[in-house]
């Protein structure tokens, strides 16, 4: 009947498998080198992909730390590392000079105040610290630095010494000049002092931290 026909065709038809030609074949592989050759050109894009993707990142990174970096040395307060010494040093004589960390330390031995006057004026730098030891300087008088206009210690001097001077007396007036405002440490060790300052002396030193007698002749 027509129905058993159908039957035994299907059971034929799964039981034997058709017969494949050489021609089918060799399309067949074909077709599975040209597919091998299209995953192969997929995963070389892929991968150039991930390094494209990867190089942009790092270029996008650089790009980002350096306008943080512009940012951060934007805001930061300016420093005074860059402040140098005059190039002719020998029109500072006798004194000498070294960089600071906010301005210039100048250190003069064996002057008086004249020739102190002199040495500084060709200082046109900020300065932070001006020592002077071993000078004869027995008396301080006048408004010390007041005639050096061109100092630009008004906003620097953090420290004057004058010490193993020879400093016998100091005038009222002589730390009156406005340019000494912000000396926080003034050293006046080992010298021939025999009262301690008053407070009108030092008034205008109005963020002075120290002050420093010892080694002179107070109360003898």
């Amino acid at each position: 009947s027509s129905s058993s026909r159908l039957v035994n065709l299907h059971i034929i038809n799964s039981l034997k498998r058709p017969q494949t030609t050489m021609k089918q074949k060799q399309q067949m592989q074909k077709f599975v080198v040209v597919n091998n050759n299209y995953m192969r050109e997929q995963i070389h894009h892929q991968q150039a992909f991930t390094t494209i993707r990867g190089n942009n990142s790092q270029i996008l990174l650089m790009i980002i730390i350096s306008v943080f970096t512009v940012i951060i040395t934007t805001l930061m307060p300016a420093t005074h590392c860059d402040i140098i010494c005059p190039k002719d040093l020998s029109q500072m004589y006798p004194c000498t000079c070294q960089n600071g960390t906010q301005g210039l330390l100048i250190k003069c031995q064996r002057v008086n105040l004249a020739v102190l006057s002199k040495s500084l004026l060709n200082v046109n730098e900020l300065v932070e610290q001006v020592e002077i030891e071993n000078s004869s300087i027995s008396r301080v008088f006048g408004a010390l630095f007041s005639d050096s206009a061109s100092y630009s210690f008004h906003s620097t001097l953090r420290e004057l010494d004058i010490r193993d001077s020879g400093v016998s007396s100091i005038d009222p007036n002589a730390f009156s000049s406005e340019l000494l405002t912000n000396i926080q440490y003034l050293m006046l060790d080992r010298n021939r002092l025999k009262h301690v300052p008053t407070i009108e002396l030092l008034n205008n030193m109005t963020n002075l931290k120290l002050l420093n007698l010892s080694g002179n002749a107070i109360g003898a």
